[in-house]
């Protein structure tokens, strides 16, 4: 059976993101968060440092050798051979676009034994994969780890608290907690998604989220606008 201790923060945000029986993805900006996800990781290996220049954060690479699993190491090898240091949102941009990020990484836990692979259709003529869940204990405990954290009072681990600010962000709290606990706890939910307790480089990593997806809404809202 797998532990949620060996999963890496965007192999979690991907259970949260998995609907259980189908296999489907929900959310539009998994891939994203994905970003987000495995920039934090890599931070807190000490893989890469954020920067910060004026009000600019900047993505370096450190010394520490590579983390050993094949997403991470790419996106490593991709930030140690740029030819220059680019900011937080334009390596999660990048990151997001990475080919097959959402199913190289179901396929991680596929590996794992935690999902299962199955081919669906769309429109009769179309194949998809799809990755139902195997082994729903990690997901449970992950559940139950973002619950304690927003339903309680407690200081919340780094890695929890970025999690649930990234399911926040990509409104993939609602099979965790139902509406009358999120309204209930509002406050609490906002002030875990802030991250007002981490540092402030885990900070720029997951708020770099949340300000792509603000900007491509805002694109996106200009063209519909304009016709």
């Amino acid at each position: 059976m797998a532990s949620l201790a060996e999963l890496h923060l965007h192999e979690q945000l991907l259970l949260l993101a998995l609907h259980d029986d189908k296999g489907t993805i929900q959310g539009a900006n998994f891939a994203l968060g994905a970003a987000g996800a495995i920039l934090v990781e890599l931070l807190l290996g000490g893989h890469i440092a954020i920067d910060a220049v004026k009000k600019k954060k900047f993505v370096t690479p450190g010394e520490a050798a590579l983390p050993g699993d094949p997403i991470l190491d790419e996106v490593l090898q991709r930030i140690r051979t740029a030819k220059r240091n680019e900011q937080v949102n334009t390596w999660i941009s990048r990151i997001a676009a990475t080919k097959r990020l959402p199913q190289r990484t179901a396929e991680r836990l596929r590996f794992r034994g935690i999902l299962g692979r199955r081919e669906g259709r769309v429109l009769l003529f179309f194949t998809r994969e799809l990755f139902p869940t195997n082994d729903p204990a990690p997901e449970r405990e992950l559940v139950q780890r973002i619950r304690e954290a927003v339903l309680g009072d407690a200081e919340v681990p780094v890695r929890v608290a970025v999690l649930t600010a990234l399911a926040n962000q990509l409104s993939l709290l609602g099979p965790v907690l139902d509406k009358q606990e999120r309204k209930a706890r509002k406050q609490r939910l906002k002030q875990v998604s802030e991250l007002d307790a981490v540092d402030a480089a885990t900070r720029a990593a997951v708020k770099g989220v949340q300000e792509v997806i603000a900007a491509q809404a805002a694109v996106a809202a200009a063209i519909v606008a304009t016709g």
